[in-house]
C-alpha cells in the first residue's frame, strides 16, 4: 500500500479499476481521498453510456416500436374489413335462415352464424334426399353431414347388392369397406357370363 493514502482509499481505487472493465463498462463515478484528510478530490470515470450500448438500445426500441406499430396496422385492416363484411354476413344470415324456414319449416333463426346455417341446410338437404331416394328417415341433429354421406354410400351399396345378388344385407349392421368386401366375394362367386 502507498504512504499517505488510507485503506478504504485503497479499496474505491481498486473498485474503480475493476468497474472499468466490467461487462457494461458503466462507471458513474470513483473519489479518491488523500490520507491527511485535505478536501482535495480526484474524479475517475468515464462517460455513463457508450456509444455501442446506447445505439444497441435505440436498435432494440426501434425494432419494439416497429413491431407494435405492425401489429396495431394489421389489427385495425381486420377490424375495418370485419366491419365492411358485417352488413353482408347478416342479409346473407337472414336470406339462408329464410330458405331452410321456407323449405323446412321453422328451424332455425338469423342469429345462427352463417357456418352453422350452411351446416344444418347441408344436413337437412342430404337427409331429405336419403329420405326420397331410400325411403330411410334420418334426424339431422343425430348425425353430421359426413356421416349422413357415408350412411347415404352404405345404402345406396348395399340396395345394389341386394338388388344384383338376391341378398338382404342391411346397411346398419356393416360399414362402408364391409359392404366392399361382400360385394366382392359375391362378384367372385358368381357364375361369369
Amino acid at each position: 500500500m502507498e504512504p499517505g493514502v488510507n485503506p478504504f482509499d485503497q479499496r474505491c481505487l481498486r473498485h474503480a479499476g475493476a468497474s472499468q472493465h466490467s461487462l457494461h463498462g458503466f462507471i458513474l463515478s470513483s473519489f479518491l481521498f488523500e490520507a491527511s484528510g485535505s478536501a482535495v478530490l480526484k474524479y475517475y470515470g468515464k462517460t455513463p453510456l457508450f456509444h455501442d450500448n446506447c445505439m444497441l438500445t435505440l436498435r432494440i426500441i426501434l425494432r419494439q416500436s416497429a413491431l407494435i406499430m405492425a401489429i396495431c396496422i394489421a389489427l385495425v385492416l381486420t377490424t375495418h374489413g370485419g366491419l365492411a363484411q358485417a352488413p353482408y354476413d347478416t342479409a346473407a344470415r337472414v336470406s339462408l335462415a329464410n330458405e331452410i324456414n321456407q323449405t323446412y319449416g321453422s328451424l332455425v333463426t338469423p342469429s345462427l352464424s352463417i357456418t352453422e346455417l350452411f351446416d344444418i341446410k347441408n344436413r337437412l338437404d342430404k337427409a331429405d334426399s336419403i329420405a326420397q331416394n331410400y325411403g330411410v328417415d334420418l334426424d339431422y341433429r343425430e348425425h353430421s353431414f359426413i356421416e349422413m354421406c357415408d350412411i347415404e354410400s352404405r345404402i345406396r351399396l348395399s340396395v345394389a347388392i341386394n338388388q344384383q345378388y338376391g341378398k338382404n344385407i342391411d346397411w346398419r349392421e356393416n360399414g362402408y369397406s364391409k359392404l366392399l368386401e361382400i360385394e366382392e366375394q359375391l362378384r367372385s362367386q358368381a357364375p361369369k357370363q
